[in-house]
């Protein structure tokens, strides 16, 4: 496999570009229960490669979230999301930190490798056969913003909207540590290029359903504080009652997060059938959740990572806050 991280390899862009240029029909997989980077950097790359005269398959296991802002895109391309691919040439797999979190084609086929990966997670191990790994980019768009027009592909308004979007999600409106000089530039690039900045500021950063206001009362009602670690609980039975629709916390982990004197926050949210609890972690500069995570079979970045634990909620969070602990203790030495 030929892969690169944190370098900006010109054979490895050539052979990428060489790829999608042979390609006649491509297939673009999300992560499984889609966020904002991944679905930008989706609609993105497609809206790209449709204006190169390229066939494209959208691929995402989950459901798209209700509440996302791409039904005022403009575009038809969220609605062209499939679940499971047809036939294709290529295959292309955005803001993917790894096999599992590609979805169910790749489960069901597990002898198919993925042709081209394009990621910025820092527990990515390179599992395509051309990895663009990117760990010190602040989201998957901006590694994107970056590469495509390098790659023969240009960036139209409705495509500089998408990954904007990405850009904004992922680094919370310019806000997580991971920020640079970089990430502004290429955002600003994106705005030349047509990206609503106000627009997506108020549709994807600051809106909100009534019913993520239930999911934060929940999760600030259940935290629990040992500074400088925080974490929470969402019970299946109190997420019912909210009606919230989306299988996410609402963003209650960057709620905590920002709290004073929080170094590090945890979310955990039971599985509808209480068998299982997925855990969002979020940490400040100098404290690796990406290791808490990954020790549970999980994965991300040193910032912010998580994983889908095959355990019941009580005994998932006294595992994983007594890893968070000792990462803690560790880092403070």
């Amino acid at each position: 496999m030929v892969g690169v991280t944190n370098v900006n390899s010109r054979d490895l862009l050539t052979q990428i570009g060489a790829e999608i240029r042979n390609a006649r029909e491509i297939a673009i997989f999300s992560h499984i229960r889609p966020d904002g980077d991944t679905l930008g950097s989706l609609f993105g790359l497609a809206q790209a490669l449709i204006n190169a005269g390229k066939s494209v398959q959208l691929i995402c296991s989950d459901p798209l979230p209700k509440d996302g802002w791409f039904s005022n895109s403009g575009s038809d391309l969220p609605a062209r999301v499939r679940t499971a691919p047809e036939r294709f040439d290529l295959s292309i797999c955005v803001d993917i930190s790894s096999i599992e979190r590609a979805g169910n084609y790749f489960i069901e086929n597990a002898g198919v490798t993925p042709d081209i990966v394009i990621d910025h997670h820092y527990s990515n191990p390179g599992f395509g056969k051309l990895n663009y790994i990117d760990a010190e980019a602040a989201s998957n768009c901006e590694i994107l913003t970056e590469i495509m027009p390098l790659i023969g592909l240009t960036i139209d308004p409705v495509g500089a909207n998408f990954l904007l979007s990405g850009i904004l999600t992922d680094t919370q409106g310019f806000s997580t540590s991971n920020v640079s000089a970089k990430t502004l530039r290429l955002a600003a690039d994106l705005v030349d290029l047509g990206g609503g900045l106000y627009r997506l500021f108020s549709d994807v950063i600051k809106a909100h359903s009534l019913e993520a206001n239930g999911i934060w009362e929940i999760g600030l009602r259940n935290a629990v504080v040992d500074l400088p670690l925080i974490w929470t609980v969402i019970r299946q039975s109190e997420r019912e009652k909210t009606k919230y629709a989306d299988s996410d916390d609402a963003n209650v982990i960057n709620r905590l997060v920002s709290s004073n004197g929080v170094k590090v926050a945890i979310v955990f949210m039971e599985s509808a059938d209480g068998k299982r609890t997925k855990v969002s972690l979020r940490g400040k500069p100098g404290y690796n959740v990406a290791a808490v995570a990954e020790s549970f079979g999980g994965g991300g970045h040193l910032a912010a990572a998580g994983a889908d634990i095959g355990m019941a909620l009580n005994e998932t969070v006294e595992a994983v806050v007594a890893a968070a602990r000792a990462m803690i203790a560790e880092a403070s030495r």
